[in-house]
């Protein structure tokens, strides 16, 4: 429930920062629209508290047959610099601290695809 309440959270803040970007949700049904971030975490509980950790993957998807491989460097620093700079706004969830680790580049079915992951720490408000 809480990483719902987080990768919404991070959603809303991405589509603020990047418009005309889809921003997916691992737990929604919604239609892909490209260009696009798809979001999903996994996640653990810190042993004795409230806290989380989590591994964010932003995956950031490009129609090749509309747009070149620099066009699509430039969206993954896009939305990497929105990463790093995150601030989230949820009466629910507050993210406190989020670090990329690794970014893997693929051209797949005539799309481009970047996986860019981040492991953040996360917990509840109250």
């Amino acid at each position: 429930m809480i990483d719902q309440l987080l990768i919404d959270a991070i959603g809303d803040a991405l589509e603020a920062e990047l418009p005309g970007v889809f921003i997916g949700r691992q737990h929604t049904a919604e239609e892909l629209v490209l260009p696009a971030v798809l979001l999903k975490i996994e996640s653990e509980s810190v042993v004795g508290g409230p806290l989380y950790r989590g591994t964010i993957e932003a995956v950031v998807i490009s129609q090749s047959s509309e747009s070149t491989t620099a066009q699509h460097a430039t969206l993954c620093t896009e939305v990497d610099t929105a990463f790093r700079s995150l601030t989230i706004s949820s009466p629910a969830v507050a993210l406190y601290g989020i670090v990329a680790t690794t970014a893997s580049p693929d051209v797949d079915g005539g799309q481009f695809r970047t996986s860019l992951n981040y492991i953040a720490g996360y917990g509840p408000t109250t």
